[in-house]
């Protein structure tokens, strides 16, 4: 029982919203941001599930990492050695945008939902 407790007291509530948090949302909220992946950014009430982190990070992941890879080939071929498998650059980015995404972005954001969604 103690432990529960002592858990609930550092658990970071909904009202705990700090300066970095604020910080991280309005760099959200600004569509440019987004680009071309707009339609992917949940309302402002809205949680960021694990989901919707999978889903950017595959958006933005794949072709950057495929680019990643291409340029990876051309300097390889160029230089005379051997190149790694075309699909390792795309999963290494994939699951670096997640990581990000699951780390650094959506705790705030699902903070400020659940701020939102008290108060409503």
């Amino acid at each position: 029982m103690r432990v529960i407790v002592l858990r609930q007291r550092n658990a970071m509530s909904p009202k705990q919203y700090s300066p970095a948090d604020t910080f991280i949302t309005d760099f959200c909220d600004t569509d440019s941001h987004w680009g071309p992946f707009l339609f992917v950014r949940p309302a402002r009430s809205e949680r960021l599930s694990v989901d919707r982190c999978v889903m950017l990070a595959t958006l933005f992941g794949v072709p950057l990492g495929l680019l990643g890879g291409i340029a990876h080939r051309l300097m390889a071929a160029t230089l005379g050695r051997p190149t790694l498998p075309l699909v390792v650059f795309p999963v290494i980015v994939t699951l670096f945008y997640f990581l990000v995404c699951e780390i650094v972005l959506a705790p705030p954001w699902n903070r400020r939902s659940a701020c939102l969604t008290n108060r409503s």
